[in-house]
């Protein structure tokens, strides 16, 4: 009895959903392949392609932590993230990123962001001697990564509804040759 119920069950799942012809077959497997893709590719392609831009475009060494990501609320963590000057002196980071994007920015056309909240950034700038800032040496592109000249690109449209900054360290320093104080900034 027990065995003739099982079989019965298993025929049903092989006609019923495991079949691909029917169309709940081709739901349930983009269910699981969005699912797969959002909790488990998504966090390991923007750490991939995040630390590899900002040593291929900048040569700086970033490090995260961890990212996490939801593809059903739509949200992204990413902890620990720690991007160092050409020194390997740290230039910005933070203990936690959490953004939470909106299903409506598929309706509005833009990009619209419930919360952005950062947990202890660092922002860390330094004006050298030579009158260049640890920034400003950031901004400067190799002379083979300058974009060719024309039309400027568009930017996209962003709302943010909740901007929160917690535990803010910023700070800066100034070397020249007449020794000028250091101020914090923030």
């Amino acid at each position: 009895m027990h065995s003739s119920l099982l079989r019965r069950f298993g025929g049903y799942l092989q006609t019923q959903w495991i079949s691909p012809r029917r169309i709940r077959f081709w739901l349930l497997t983009l269910v699981i392949v969005y699912s797969l893709l959002g909790f488990f590719g998504l966090p390991w392609t923007i750490q991939y392609l995040a630390v590899t831009a900002a040593q291929e475009d900048f040569g700086r060494e970033l490090r995260i932590e961890s990212i996490q990501a939801n593809p059903y609320t739509l949200t992204l963590g990413i902890d620990g993230l720690v991007l160092d000057d050409i020194d390997n002196r740290q230039l910005l980071g933070w203990s936690r990123l959490f953004i939470n994007l909106e299903w409506s920015s598929i309706i509005n056309r833009a990009w619209t962001f419930e919360t952005i909240r950062f947990d202890k950034p660092i922002i860390q700038e330094e004006r050298f001697a030579s009158g260049e800032t640890r920034f400003s040496r950031l901004a400067t592109l190799p002379p083979d990564k300058v974009p060719a000249k024309g039309e400027p690109a568009q930017l996209p449209a962003v709302q943010i509804n909740c901007l929160r900054c917690r535990s803010t360290a910023c700070g800066a320093d100034q070397r020249s040759a007449h020794r000028g104080r250091c101020s914090a900034l923030c």
